[in-house]
């Protein structure tokens, strides 16, 4: 079964270990037209959950400031195969939760573009989390 999925936003729905149903966003900036999301896609993105990296004190105190929001659990994934992920989705970036996947070479918090789609990404993180205040 494969979950279609909008540009935008889109919800992720599996059955938890005690039998009720979750559903969880994942929400992405795409990089094209429409994408697929398979079942193998979506446990790894759940195996990497929590794994990432943390973002560099400068961009991490300038986009809390930015935001008024507290980022210091945000999981950072731009290994390659995060990028592996990103790129069969089609996503420059997506979202789950306080998870953020950056396609190659694409996380770059050191410019203008980088920090854009940090910014956007961000956006969805506050969206999915409630947005906890610094």
């Amino acid at each position: 079964e494969e979950l279609q999925m909008k540009p935008a936003v889109e919800s992720i729905q599996r059955e938890s270990e005690g039998g009720e149903l979750e559903e969880e966003e994942l929400q992405m900036k795409p990089a094209g037209d429409g994408f697929d999301v398979t079942p193998s896609i979506e446990q790894r993105i759940q195996a990497k959950s929590g794994s990432g990296s943390k973002m560099d004190g400068n961009t991490l105190s300038g986009m809390e400031q930015a935001f008024g929001a507290d980022f210091g659990d945000v999981s950072i994934h731009n290994d390659s195969e995060s990028g592996d992920i990103s790129k069969s989705i089609g996503a420059q970036a997506f979202t789950q939760g306080k998870d953020v996947f950056f396609a190659n070479g694409k996380y770059d918090p050191g410019s203008q573009s980088g920090q854009e789609l940090l910014a956007h990404e961000l956006t969805h993180v506050v969206q999915q989390t409630g947005g906890s205040k610094s």
